[in-house]
């Protein structure tokens, strides 16, 4: 039982910290930049992925294509890749609820 208060009040305790950490130190932003053409990359994201929020990958692969893996990787060698989160206009910008999920 004290194992499982202690695991409880470490987690709490990090939450905390990482919570303080993110708001009120330079850690929140470290390695993120500004896009050069902002307004353009958003127009396209808006044109392209719509209304649907989520996390994307690109180049995108199929899972279940035994040869997808590769195919990503030789399209790596001459495109851009990455993940995008995206939320379309108009999503909620409150964070309390995803702050209480986190904890």
């Amino acid at each position: 039982m004290r194992i499982l208060i202690a695991g409880l009040f470490g987690a709490i305790a990090m939450f905390v910290w990482t919570s303080i950490a993110h708001m009120a130190t330079p850690l929140a932003f470290a390695g993120i930049s500004q896009m050069k053409d902002e307004p353009a990359v958003l127009s396209a994201m808006q044109s392209g992925i719509g209304i649907k929020p989520g996390l994307y990958i690109f180049p995108y692969f199929d899972p279940h294509d035994p040869n997808g893996m590769e195919k990503s990787a030789e399209a790596m060698k001459t495109k851009p890749s990455g993940l995008l989160v995206y939320h379309p206009p108009g999503a909620s910008s409150d964070m309390t609820p995803l702050l209480i999920e986190e904890l």
